[in-house]
C-alpha cells in the first residue's frame, strides 16, 4: 500500500501519455467513491492536490 512520503510516478492526463513524479505528503483518514485521497505533490509544477490511487502508481526502488 502507500505511505506517507513514497514517490510516486503521476498519470497527468488520461489523454496525453506524459507522467511526471510526485510525493505522497497525507493520506486522508476519510474515504471518498470507496477509495482513499492521498494529497500529492507535483515535482513539476511545485502545487500539491488530492488525488485517487488509480491516478498514480508507486516508483519500485
Amino acid at each position: 500500500m502507500y505511505e506517507v512520503g513514497d514517490l510516486v510516478i503521476i498519470k497527468d492526463n488520461a489523454f496525453k501519455p506524459t507522467k511526471t513524479t510526485g510525493i505522497i505528503l497525507e493520506i486522508a483518514p476519510f474515504a471518498i467513491r470507496y477509495d482513499k485521497r492521498f494529497l500529492v505533490l507535483n515535482s513539476v509544477t511545485g502545487l500539491a492536490y488530492w488525488l485517487e490511487s488509480h491516478w498514480f502508481r508507486k516508483v519500485e526502488r
